[in-house]
């Protein structure tokens, strides 16, 4: 009987380390003969021959592995789509305004280090870790989605501009991390030519409201704004954003957006509402596997780097507005649905060119 129990016992163990050593995120797990409804996360998952309904499609949450069966292209295709950042967006880019010439940042969660994904390969100017303790061959979900959303070739609002990456685990609920994140890039805009400074710092996070070292987060911040660095945050300080999403047929159509999240609708009013849903971002949990997940329900953390990207725009238009009139800008060209305002980056582009006669 103890034979038999510690032959049991070695084969686990063999089995536990064999499947350690693997250094590739590349499995399909099947889900067959299973529901899928609305809003559904299905990273990975074979549903060939499981039931869903058709439409409901574009409100999930998947990637390039999730295996749709016979709708696999119309999925690739919703997938496309939600590359696009929509509300004219690329039409602005292709004025030549993509943000080239400005220099941005994020505190986020690791990415990979050691290959960077080809949305954003060429574009990060720095990356240093605060601490993730994360391999240098591994990434997270979140870090490399928003890297993406702001500077990525295709799906980022300011592919041209110049990205500084800090990571910082957020999980730990340690707003230490922020501030030290925060202070490194202080100090690298110091070291920076006067009209080639770092102009603003995505945070998709609230650090102001973690359990522990808040007080050196709000001392770190109010140093930035010393140096002439815009902080955004989910916490609303400086700006108080919230996510919208867009028809995804009819992206640039900003009359069509619809406040909120596919399955959460937001009555309490912002400052201004971005595009976070229905939306495609990078993914890079692996060095050798750079791949795409579609967002069909976001969440506000998809915002930031949205509104980060249009300041961004519109910095290259006019370097030499400060943060305080460039969100004036943006909330006075904002688009109106029944009192909530909507990012508008044609009016909000259209605006600061006039500020530079």
């Amino acid at each position: 009987m103890k034979k038999n129990f510690f032959l049991v016992v070695f084969i686990i163990i063999c089995f536990i380390c064999t499947s350690c050593k693997s250094k590739e995120v590349n499995a399909q797990f099947n889900y067959n003969e299973l529901d899928y409804h609305k809003h559904d996360k299905i990273l990975f998952l074979n549903l060939e021959n499981s039931k869903f309904n058709k439409k409901d499609i574009v409100t999930f949450t998947f990637n390039e592995k999730t295996n749709f069966g016979k709708l696999n292209e119309y999925a690739k295709g919703i997938m496309e789509k939600g590359k696009n950042p929509g509300l004219g967006v690329r039409a602005i880019h292709e004025e030549g305004i993509t943000g080239k010439g400005i220099k941005v940042a994020i505190i986020d969660q690791n990415i990979c280090a050691t290959k960077y994904h080809p949305e954003y390969d060429g574009k990060i100017v720095e990356y240093k870790d605060f601490g993730c303790e994360a391999l240098s061959y591994r990434g997270s979900m979140h870090g490399p989605a928003v890297a993406s959303l702001l500077v990525g070739e295709n799906i980022g609002v300011a592919p041209g501009s110049e990205l500084y990456f800090a990571a910082v685990p957020s999980w730990k609920n340690d707003a230490k991390y922020y501030a030290d994140a925060l202070w490194w890039i202080i100090e690298k805009n110091k070291e920076l030519p006067k009209n080639d400074k770092i102009k603003v710092v995505s945070i998709s996070a609230a650090p102001s409201e973690y359990n522990k070292n808040t007080d050196d987060w709000k001392i770190a911040c109010e140093k930035a704004r010393e140096n002439n660095i815009l902080v955004l945050d989910c916490s609303g300080m400086n700006l108080k954003i919230q996510g919208c999403y867009y028809d995804i047929n009819d992206p640039d159509d900003i009359s069509k957006c619809k406040l909120g999240f596919p399955s959460q609708t937001i009555s309490m009013k912002y400052d201004i509402y971005a595009p976070a849903s229905f939306r495609t971002v990078a993914e890079h949990r692996s060095e050798s596997i750079p791949s795409y997940q579609y967002t069909g329900n976001g969440g506000v953390s998809w915002a930031m780097p949205y509104i980060a990207g249009v300041l961004a725009l519109g910095w290259q238009v006019n370097y030499d507005l400060l943060q305080d009139e460039i969100i004036e800008i943006l909330s006075n060209t904002t688009y109106d649905i029944y009192g909530y305002t909507i990012v508008n980056p044609k009016a909000f582009i259209d605006k600061v060119k006039e500020s530079t006669t």
